[in-house]
Order: C-alpha cells, then sequence, then structure tokens
C-alpha cells in the first residue's frame, strides 16, 4: 500500500471513531480542529487524487456526511500561524501528534504531504496563499 492510502484509511478510522464516541456520548456535533492551512492542503490533495466532488465535505465548516454526526470545522477562518501566535501570546505549548504522516520525508512521502509542503512552502513566500485556495472551495459545491 502506498502512503496516500494508508493516510486516507488513517483519516477514515479517526473520523469513525470520533462518531462512535460521539453516539456513546450521545452528541450530535464534534469540533475538529483543522485550520485553513490544514484545510487547504486537503483541498488540494482531494482534487489531486480525482476526488473533487468530495471537496465541500473536506473544506466546508459544516460536514454532515455521516447521519447523525456533524462534524464542525470551527477553524477554518485561521491559519496555523495564526494559532501559533495565539498559543504563545496566552502562554501555551503547542501541541503536535507525530504520526507516520509528520515523519515521512516530503520528497518521497505521500500525495498528502507533498500538498501540506508545496502550500506551506506558497504560503511561506506568498502569504494570500491559503486564503486564495479556500475561496476556491465554493467552486466545487454542487
Amino acid at each position: 500500500k502506498t502512503s496516500s492510502a494508508k493516510e486516507d484509511i488513517h483519516r477514515s478510522l479517526h473520523l469513525q471513531i470520533l462518531s462512535s464516541f460521539a453516539e456513546i456520548l450521545q452528541s450530535t456535533k464534534i469540533m475538529m480542529s483543522d485550520t485553513s492551512t490544514d484545510l487547504a492542503a486537503r483541498l488540494l490533495n482531494t482534487v489531486a487524487v480525482g476526488r473533487g466532488s468530495y471537496v465541500p465535505n473536506e473544506t466546508q465548516y459544516l460536514d454532515n456526511r455521516l447521519p447523525g454526526i456533524t462534524f464542525i470545522n470551527s477553524m477554518r477562518e485561521f491559519t496555523l500561524k495564526e494559532c501559533t501566535f495565539y498559543l504563545r501570546r496566552l502562554e501555551i505549548t503547542p501541541v503536535t501528534i507525530i504520526t507516520h504522516t509528520t515523519l515521512s520525508d516530503p520528497i518521497v512521502g505521500s500525495i498528502n504531504r507533498l500538498t501540506d509542503t508545496f502550500i506551506s512552502g506558497l504560503q511561506a513566500h506568498f502569504p494570500s496563499t491559503i486564503s486564495t485556495v479556500m475561496k476556491l472551495q465554493p467552486n466545487y459545491e454542487l
């Protein structure tokens, strides 16, 4: 299996586990921590692997893809850099969860990793990159 396939399975299982916990807790909503940086990379990744019709589910504010559960992307208006500065201002140390994705080499990694590196690199030199990519999202809605 490729790294991209492993990451897709990991994300799918992650969402299924969260929805299972929500059902146990009798909750209908789950707030996600994905920033616009994460969502912009996911948007490009989704298009790159030929799943453009799934872009709205991946990047919009409310994701109702699973019955009875609503995933809320409440941080979608903030970049990772903005969140990091905010946490530093509050003197809170950000937590990074280390996975096989964060450990892989971006040059030989998956499509997910490559699009993430691509978006981060562009954002470093062109500060409006992420907001521009996120503006493309409504064009994919049905």
